[in-house]
């Protein structure tokens, strides 16, 4: 996993390091030699949510990615937002210094929210236009709205920016970029012409990228990486009973009502339990129709987690109702893990 990370920069640095597009989908391949060439490199992580205020697979992946710099000798910073009063303005995540900026809402959401994306778009211009001696690459994670300053202040200050996408298909990130109201086409294209590469983890991601327009050659396919779980899952209960998980944030594009109306329509003698690990937005809702279905005793919502591994061994069956996935983090999680 730590090269597969470590490759998301390499192309910046050497294009011998990733496969063209046009000729298939490849990841690259890194040696010592090319982790070398990215020693003194700093990098400049820009998320529109992270650790604690939330736990979702972007995230993850992003800590995972600062972590392996780290240890291969680069320098990296995250920028994020911070949502809450009580979380610090500045902290620390494995070594990792992270910088918060004040928001009343997440940046990519537009909208009602649209003087926070504006906010957002002010603070991260001047952030990075002040510190521009302190970092040598901007690593987008995930295209939307909350890219558009950081893509243009990279621009503006000729740096190399990446941007790495997670969503396929009917959510695919610049397409809900566009679908904004007034700024959509705009942001959009501010992003596909800034941008100096595109990271995709799935085959889905790289071809949504050609649909809009992107060069073959702006295009690098580089999976998501896990770290492989120590200890193996429990054995499978003598008395027949099943437990299933599900994780991830509690979106409304994870569709998680389907999964509990599927286990309210269960006989009422399945010996079933549902554990779901999470939180978001939908929750208060999730938990509500689980109560109205008579459900309390047999789905437990356990909130976010840092650490999911003990409740993957505990689960025979992980489940997932989302409409849209790049490549599902949970779900590698789930099957490093031996659950179904």
């Amino acid at each position: 996993m730590r090269l597969t990370v470590i490759g998301q920069l390499v192309g910046l640095v050497s294009d011998a390091c990733f496969t063209d597009f046009r000729d298939g989908v490849e990841c690259a391949d890194l040696d010592d030699k090319g982790i070398d060439a990215l020693k003194g490199i700093r990098v400049l992580l820009v998320l529109p949510t992270y650790f604690p205020e939330s736990y979702g697979g972007g995230e993850q992946q992003a800590r995972r990615f600062a972590r392996a710099l780290v240890e291969s000798g680069v320098s990296a910073t995250i920028l994020a937002p911070r949502l809450s009063r009580s979380t610090p303005k500045r902290s620390a995540i494995d070594g990792v210094p992270i910088h918060r900026l004040r928001l009343r809402a997440a940046p990519y959401l537009g909208g009602r929210h649209m003087l926070s994306f504006l906010s957002w778009c002010v603070q991260v211009l001047i952030w990075m236009l002040r510190r521009r001696d302190e970092f040598d690459v901007v690593h987008i994670i995930h295209a939307r709205l909350h890219a558009v300053p950081a893509a243009l202040a990279g621009a503006l200050l000729r740096k190399p920016v990446l941007a790495k996408l997670a969503r396929g298909g009917r959510c695919f990130d610049l397409d809900v970029v566009r679908e904004k109201k007034i700024i959509g086409r705009w942001a959009s294209a501010l992003i596909k012409r800034h941008v100096t590469a595109f990271i995709a983890n799935s085959r889905q991601i790289a071809g949504d990228l050609k649909r809009h327009g992107i060069d073959a050659d702006r295009i690098h396919m580089v999976p998501n990486g896990i770290d492989l779980p120590r200890k193996p899952r429990r054995e499978p209960s003598a008395d027949g009973s099943r437990r299933f998980i599900c994780l991830g944030r509690l979106d409304p594009e994870k569709c998680l009502e389907h999964m509990i109306d599927a286990f309210a329509a269960l006989p009422a003698d399945a010996k079933a339990q549902l554990t779901i690990l999470g939180d978001g937005q939908c929750r208060a809702a999730l938990e509500e129709q689980a109560a109205r279905l008579g459900l309390s005793g047999r789905v437990t919502f356990a909130g976010a987690v840092e650490d999911v591994l003990p409740f993957l061994r505990e689960a025979d069956f992980y489940l997932s109702t989302s409409v849209s996935e790049g490549m599902s983090n949970a779900l590698l999680e789930a099957m490093s893990c031996g659950v179904v």
